[in-house]
Formats: C-alpha cells, sequence, structure tokens
C-alpha cells in the first residue's frame, strides 16, 4: 500500500494527482490511495469540484499507522497527536514515513520502494520528473466544467482573438506566509521580452493584489485586469489562463498549470522566474520554458 496525503490548494493537488497516477503505473501490483481528509487549505479538496475527480481513499486508521503524524480526523485526536508527537522524539521518523523537503526537487528513491511494504508519502511532487510522460492523463483528467460567467466569456473571446499573454501575479499569500515573491524586475524583463518577440501583444494580468499590478503594470503596458474570479470561483482564473497563447507565470503551481494545460503550440512562449519558495532549488518549470530572473 501507497499512500499520497494531499496538501496545499488547486495547483499543488493537480501534481498530487498526477503524482498519484504515475505511481499505479510504476507500482501496478499495489493499491495506491490518497489522505485526503485533513486538507484545510483554501477550499478542501477542489479536485472533484473543479474537475469531477474522485481519487480512493485510505482510513485514517491506516493513515494513523504508516504516517508520521496522528490525522485530525482520527478518534481522540488531541490526546493520540501529543503521544505520536512523543514517540517521533524519542524514536525518530518511521520507516514508512517519506517526506518531500524540497516540493520541487525530484526524490529517485520515489521509483525504487519495496512492493513488499506499505508506505506514506508527504509532499507536492512539483517537478517536470513526475509528470513526464503524463500528458495524456493530465489533458483528459483535467476538463474544467462548462457554464463560463458572461464576463468569464467574453475574457475567453478576447484570449483567442488577440496575441494573448497571461501574466500571474501572486502576492498577499505568499507575504502572509513568508513565502519568496517574485519581484518587479522579474515582470518588467519578462514583459519587455514579449513584446520584442510577439507581434502587437496583449496582455491579461492575474493576480490577488490588484493595486500592486496597477502600480507596477500603469505606463508600462495596456493590459487587461482579470477581475471576478474568487472563493470557490478562483479555478475560473485558472482555466482562462489556459486560453492565452503565452504566458508570464510566477514562482506558483497554480500558474504552471495555467501554462501548461494551454493549447500545445510550437510557438508558445512561457517565461518562469528562477525563485521557488522559500528554501525550495528549483522553479515551476517544464525544461523549455524560458527561466527569467530580475536583474
Amino acid at each position: 500500500m501507497i499512500i499520497i496525503k494531499f496538501i496545499g490548494a488547486l495547483g499543488n493537488q493537480m501534481f498530487e494527482y498526477v503524482f498519484m497516477e504515475k505511481l499505479k503505473q510504476i507500482y501496478p501490483e499495489t493499491q495506491v490511495l490518497a489522505h485526503i481528509e485533513n486538507i484545510k487549505d483554501f477550499n478542501g479538496y477542489e479536485l472533484k469540484k473543479v474537475f469531477n475527480l474522485d481519487v480512493p481513499q485510505c482510513t485514517w486508521k491506516e493513515a494513523a499507522r504508516y504516517g508520521d503524524d496522528y490525522p485530525e480526523n482520527g478518534k481522540h485526536y488531541k490526546t493520540m497527536s501529543k503521544l505520536y508527537k512523543i514517540r517521533k522524539y524519542v524514536m525518530g521518523e518511521k520507516p514508512s514515513f517519506i517526506k518531500q523537503d524540497d516540493y520541487t526537487s525530484f526524490y529517485q528513491e520515489i521509483y525504487e520502494l519495496n512492493p513488499l511494504k506499505s508506505y506514506y508519502l508527504m509532499g507536492v511532487w512539483a517537478n517536470e520528473a513526475y509528470i513526464d510522460g503524463m500528458d495524456d492523463v493530465i489533458r483528459n483528467s483535467f476538463i474544467f466544467p462548462e457554464g463560463l460567467s458572461e464576463r468569464n466569456a467574453e475574457y475567453m473571446t478576447q484570449m483567442k482573438n488577440t496575441n494573448s499573454v497571461c501574466i500571474h501575479v501572486r502576492r498577499n499569500e505568499y507575504v502572509t506566509c513568508g513565502l519568496t515573491v517574485v519581484n518587479d524586475g522579474y515582470y518588467i524583463n519578462a514583459v519587455k521580452y514579449m513584446k520584442e518577440r510577439l507581434n502587437n501583444p496583449s496582455f491579461f494580468v492575474f493576480s490577488d493584489d490588484h493595486s500592486y499590478c496597477k502600480k507596477l503594470f500603469d505606463g508600462l503596458i495596456d493590459y487587461t485586469l482579470v477581475e471576478g474570479n474568487t472563493g470557490g470561483d478562483s479555478f475560473r482564473d485558472l482555466q482562462l489562463m489556459t486560453y492565452c497563447k503565452n504566458n508570464i507565470i510566477a514562482n506558483s503551481t497554480f500558474s504552471f498549470w495555467g501554462a501548461y494545460l494551454g493549447e500545445p503550440n510550437k510557438d508558445k512562449i512561457i517565461i518562469t522566474p528562477t525563485v521557488s519558495w522559500g528554501h525550495f532549488r528549483h522553479p515551476f518549470a517544464c525544461k523549455e520554458w524560458i527561466k527569467m530572473d530580475s536583474n
């Protein structure tokens, strides 16, 4: 048995889902389950609502047996979680527990697990190696629901009928959580790169900090600020990103998928920042994407 702990919001969950499907291919005789009961970020398990994707789930007892922390939906959580912390302090991590300390790195040992043993894996697995060869699964799984609002349908039409460039700026949550924020220089350099190579580009800005974007982009480019998709409808921003013909992404799994799921085109330009989150080492990028810093 292999249990995958799902953590984070939609972009992370998409990586975790593909990773789960990858492990099913590598270990066809092994039961691969998800632990989703304790997702607290944003809107909980979003893959069901957005893509109508169900995953086989473990029980809280299985999570407790192989995981290193006591699951919050388990019986007598407050008492047992204290006991688990003491056990971990005295005995160290369980051999069945594997944590991806760097969510952007490739861990070769994941492909060398003993099929006779059980494991509990915790991470995001946001590395291109884990999605290599999975394009058909990805495009057949991540299909957005119909029913765009009138405003979103108008955005979509503009994006499809122009030389559109998506710009994703992620700030508020990153500042609150102490994560690395991409600075002004990256966006200025990326916009300049696009303007030099594209004929009459149309820029569409997606962000959780509209005031910042107005200060940065007013006078620099003509752009459309995409608005109206919040809360449970935030995934519509991701959907709209896929309609853009080119992408300037943030250090974000959300905008990674916005660029990846776009219409394949050999002339498409995708720019990603060289910085990742905090101590993580690798950008969210495919090898053919352009990595750009702020210098």
